[in-house]
């Protein structure tokens, strides 16, 4: 079980589920302001913009852990 905790692919994951905690909200906070500007356009891109952060923070988490993974750390 220990060797599993120290693994590098589990310690990556781990840190990049920290590291998702500020991004995700980053990109929320950025996603609230963005819908909050965009009240009168049309609901197709308010949907748009939340599909786009959706997808951001998937590629934000992917980078970290992909990043944390390549360290070693």
């Amino acid at each position: 079980m220990i060797e599993l905790i120290d693994s590098p692919l589990i310690q990556a994951l781990g840190r990049s589920l920290l590291h998702f905690f500020w991004q995700g909200a980053l990109i929320a906070g950025l996603l609230w302001i963005t819908l909050a500007a965009m009240r009168s356009r049309p609901s197709s891109h308010r949907y748009l913009a939340g599909c786009s952060a959706l997808a951001l923070m998937v590629l934000a988490f992917s980078v970290t852990f992909a990043v944390l993974l390549s360290d070693g750390s």
